[in-house]
């Protein structure tokens, strides 16, 4: 109900409550000797991306703080207070199977830059390659357009170059 609605505050605080709620019950059933059966704890109508947007947002909440977003620890890793993330590009990370600590590992210690390339529709973007995650930036407003798990290929050029050197 929380995601339908753009509640991401509520959401946040949801997912601090959901997680709580398990880890008493987990608590519960080792002190009582007595194994834990997740149905007892599980959300119906909840989808695999919904549950990867409860656990991101309960990241936040636990690393940073209810004030501290996604954004947030983008700009603080790139020091720079206009680089953001969309709704879109967090549904892809999700999708993906990217984290956003491992967004931010690229950003941050990028193993590797590409140049700025444009796209067929004449958007700008450029790459940060880093050891989990890509992230591809546009410069002219340092948005995310798009991020993806870094292929293993790609890691071994990488390494492969770095030793030619």
């Amino acid at each position: 109900m929380l995601q339908e609605t753009g509640d991401k505050e509520g959401l946040q605080k949801a997912a601090g409550q959901l997680r709580a709620d398990k880890d008493r019950y987990r608590d519960f059933c080792k002190e009582k000797g007595l194994a834990a059966h997740n149905e007892n704890t599980q959300v119906y109508g909840y989808d695999r991306k919904a549950s990867m947007k409860t656990v991101w947002a309960e990241k936040a909440l636990t690393k940073g703080g209810e004030s501290d977003t996604i954004n947030d620890k983008i700009n603080q890793a790139y020091n720079s207070s206009t680089l953001s993330l969309t709704d879109h590009v967090l549904d892809q990370a999700i999708e993906r199977g990217v984290t956003v600590d491992e967004m931010l590992d690229a950003v941050d210690n990028s193993l590797m830059d590409k140049p700025v390339k444009i796209d067929e529709l004449g958007r700008p973007s450029f790459q940060r390659i880093g050891s989990k995650a890509t992230v591809s930036i546009n410069p002219d407003n340092y948005n995310v357009t798009s991020t993806w798990p870094t292929g293993e290929k790609t890691l071994k050029k990488i390494h492969e170059r770095r030793r030619q050197q």
